[in-house]
């Protein structure tokens, strides 16, 4: 039997940046299961998706169990985000010092796949219900392998589990996700020829901050909400762009911004407001979402909720619940069913130099995960 921290170190070698297919890694996680010592299980799809002109793939892995009802399904993607300077160790050779095993996406999340994989592996008869393994791409891109799989593949009445890096608490819900940009066009001209006027007509920049001075009480209003897990509701001006130099009056200006819902907000009336309140300041304004996230919630205190606290301080010693601001495919993986983000590793070392995962974060894991399928 093949070691969690040999999978992993596997996966780790095999590069899966965002920007390229996932084709490889696709294919070795294929290789790694078909050792499977239980006979009933299918590789169902390998579905692709174009991302400019680039062919990224899905992988979806059944294993029959003796009941269809309730499936058991993990959850994970095989992207990696873009490779930055100032690594100290090789970022594709699976380092293993100080307890640690180091690589791009060793935390982020092939660690969590690492665990799902080899948990899989140990199964020595077939489990009692199905059970789902599902790898995605495009993660931390604009999320196209988990929409695709959603449309794809079809579950009801699901036990969910995302293997995100978790810090060791089981996350049971997340706020929403709405992130746009908004697009004034002007009219260019010389900057000795112009004046207030003009400028607040044509002047692309000035046009954009009647838009912002609006967002800043909007920003204020949505601040009086407030709720008991998740604090406040939050909104972002991130990046302004804009005109030719300072001698023209500028012709476009780009914002970007983000809004971030609690769980009682609805999305589609929030990005409404939104489009509403551009359009009273400048009716020839563009608003284009460019990601657009659910926000989610489970029941700690379900039966499902109550195992995952039981595996956690058999495991790990300890059991913490928690809820997080930031957006995974939680979201749209809870379409399934009851949904719980739980997995290896700790969110300070996502997207980080050096980024690095425990050892014994993947043994209890794994272990976890095994005793969640033979249950």
């Amino acid at each position: 039997m093949i070691e969690v921290a040999d999978i992993l170190k596997k996966l780790i070698s095999i590069k899966s940046v965002n920007s390229q297919s996932n084709e490889e890694i696709t294919n070795e996680i294929k290789n790694m299961l078909s050792k499977f010592e239980v006979k009933t299980f299918e590789f169902i799809k390998v579905d692709s998706v174009t991302k400019k002109s680039v062919r990224l793939f899905n992988l979806v892995v059944k294993i029959k169990g003796d009941s269809d009802k309730n499936p058991l399904v993990f959850s994970g993607h095989t992207d990696t985000v873009e490779l930055e300077r100032g690594w100290s160790v090789d970022p594709f050779l699976g380092n293993d010092k100080e307890g640690k095993i180091y690589g791009l996406g060793a935390c982020d999340m092939k660690a969590g796949l690492a665990c799902f994989i080899s948990a899989a592996l140990s199964l020595k008869k077939n489990p009692k219900k199905d059970i789902y393994l599902l790898f995605d791409a495009d993660e931390e891109g604009s999320g196209l392998g988990g929409k695709k799989m959603i449309e794809d593949l079809k579950l009801n009445n699901s036990q969910v589990v995302i293997a995100e890096p978790t810090d060791r608490s089981i996350i049971y819900g997340q706020k929403g996700c709405l992130d746009f940009i908004i697009e004034v066009e002007g009219v260019a001209s010389h900057s000795s020829r112009t004046n207030l006027s003009n400028n607040l007509k044509n002047n692309a920049i000035y046009r954009m901050l009647k838009i912002q001075q609006e967002f800043l009480k909007y920003e204020g209003e949505i601040e009086k909400m407030s709720d008991a897990l998740f604090g406040k509701p939050s909104f972002n001006m991130g990046k302004i762009s804009g005109g030719s130099g300072a001698n023209v009056v500028a012709d476009y200006c780009i914002l970007n911004a983000s809004r971030r819902l609690l769980p009682i907000e609805d999305l589609n009336i929030e990005l409404t407001k939104i489009r509403n309140l551009v359009s009273q300041i400048d009716p020839t304004a563009k608003v284009t979402e460019t990601f657009v996230g659910e926000p989610f919630i489970a029941d700690k205190k379900s039966k499902f909720g109550e195992k995952l606290s039981s595996l956690s301080k058999k495991f790990i010693g300890e059991s913490k619940f928690d809820v997080k601001s930031g957006w995974t495919e939680a979201a749209l993986f809870s379409s399934y069913g009851e949904t719980f983000i739980f997995g290896p590793g700790t969110s300070e070392m996502c997207h980080k130099l050096d980024e690095s995962v425990s050892i014994d974060d993947l043994k209890a894991f794994k272990e976890i995960y095994q005793s969640l399928m033979e249950d």
